[in-house]
């Protein structure tokens, strides 16, 4: 599911200076002998972490709780050793419902090749946010099947831990073929031609969180952040009048909500992501020619911002249990998963006006449009009378078949999931 980049994000994920890093080891040494449950002695230091974290300062933005929340290299969310994606971690992703999404993106892999080989380049595969790495060994396995090996395939991740599994994955699943060879990981991207792939990693860049109150007299964008308050200090939710630059973003996004008919009442709350349009950035600059596909839950900025959505999206995951509990969120550090919808306006904004051709569709739709219906048929239906409409009766297919009505249904993925393409040439 959701990795991450220190190129875009190292704003967020700023190490602590030697100072500060040597009192919170000496406190971890400390809690290991004085506390015996694990998870308790992690939120601990995390908390001495983050006070760390906060120096000298009496007030932090969300954006900077929730990179050291996700990112801390020994104690973030995805650091953690344990499974993180699956039945025995805390979510389910769409690479590990089948192998649908990855057969759509191979065939995509096989139709670009040959444009970028007639460019003289050489054809190869990044993706961000690798997960566990599933989607890397069906995807690897799907062009396989059609004759296409990349140059070579870039894994962006940030975790160590992440590594490792996301390697043990790809031994296990590629069994030794020749594509095992070509894999190669990174923290930044590399320049390269070819296919970019995106599957729910921006919904957990970190974001700001405002709440509009035009009479406010700090208004009218104030910005929630977390200060150390009460005995011991413990997290708690301050806001303050907002700076420049989100404020602006906040007015602007207002206004458009206001001309749609739609505007603000005083109270609503929601999510800005800065490092979004940077990483689009950085993405334009090091993919010399290629296509990029982003999956990702989120909505058009009509709908993300309408006045029926006053509360924001942000949310957290642990134990495949959705937490919206805002007190919750802050004061379990390092164990759960924080996240919020993409805008994906301003997603696509940010790639045309870095000179992409832009497509956007829900799940369902680019799905359809790709042909999945025709594969599905082709691999659950053959020999069961599929002109008469019967299904398949053995229980690995009609799990299959259920993996992708998860993927396709309303109610599920298929409307609140989002694909973007962008390809420049």
């Amino acid at each position: 599911m959701r990795k991450f980049s220190f190129d875009t994000l190292s704003c967020h994920a700023t190490a602590l200076s030697p100072r500060k890093s040597v009192i919170v080891t000496s406190v971890q040494a400390w809690l290991s002998a004085q506390c015996s449950d694990p998870q308790r002695r992690w939120v601990l230091t995390m908390q001495m972490a983050l006070k760390a974290l906060f120096g000298a300062d009496p007030w932090i933005g969300f954006d900077r709780f929730m990179g050291f929340a996700l990112l801390d290299p020994e104690h973030g969310f995805y650091s953690q050793a344990g499974p993180v994606f699956g039945g025995d971690g805390h979510f389910v992703t769409a690479p590990l419902l089948g192998d649908w999404l990855a057969r759509l993106v191979a065939q995509q892999a096989v139709d670009l090749a040959p444009q970028i080989e007639a460019l003289n380049q050489a054809f190869s595969v990044c993706e961000y946010g690798p997960g566990n790495g599933r989607l890397a060994v069906d995807l690897l396995a799907g062009m396989g099947r059609q004759g296409l090996w990349p140059n070579h395939y870039e894994l962006i991740e940030a975790s160590a831990a992440r590594q490792a599994e996301q390697a043990a994955v790809l031994t296990s699943g590629l069994g030794g073929i020749s594509a095992a060879t070509r894999l190669q990981w990174a923290k930044i991207m590399s320049p390269l031609s070819g296919l970019l792939v995106a599957n729910e990693f921006l919904d957990a860049l970190p974001v700001r969180l405002f709440e509009w109150q035009p009479d406010h007299p700090d208004g009218p964008v104030l910005e929630w952040g977390l200060g150390l308050a009460g005995p011991g200090e413990r997290l708690q939710w301050q806001a303050r009048a907002a700076e420049t630059q989100l404020r602006e973003q906040v007015i602007a996004r207002a206004k458009a909500a206001c001309e749609r008919g739609l505007g603000w009442r005083p109270g609503h709350r929601g999510e800005w992501c800065p490092g979004l349009r940077p990483w689009v950035q950085t993405v334009s600059q090091q993919l010399l020619a290629g296509e990029v596909l982003v999956v990702d839950y989120g909505y058009e900025a009509y709908e993300l911002d309408h006045c029926d959505r006053p509360f924001g999206t942000l949310a957290g995951h642990s134990g495949h249990r959705r937490i919206d509990d805002r007190e919750e969120l802050i004061n379990r550090p390092g164990t759960i998963d924080l996240t919020s919808h993409v805008n994906f306006t301003e997603l696509a904004q940010a790639f045309l006006d870095e000179g992409f051709e832009v497509g956007l569709h829900t799940q369902a739709a680019w799905m359809l449009d790709q042909g999945i219906l025709d594969q599905a048929r082709d691999l659950l239906f053959e020999g069961v009378g599929r002109a008469a409409g019967a299904v398949p009766s053995d229980r690995a297919a009609l799990a299959q078949l259920s993996q992708l009505q998860m993927l396709l249904g309303d109610s599920a993925m298929g409307q609140s999931f989002m694909v973007l393409s962008a390809r420049r040439l």
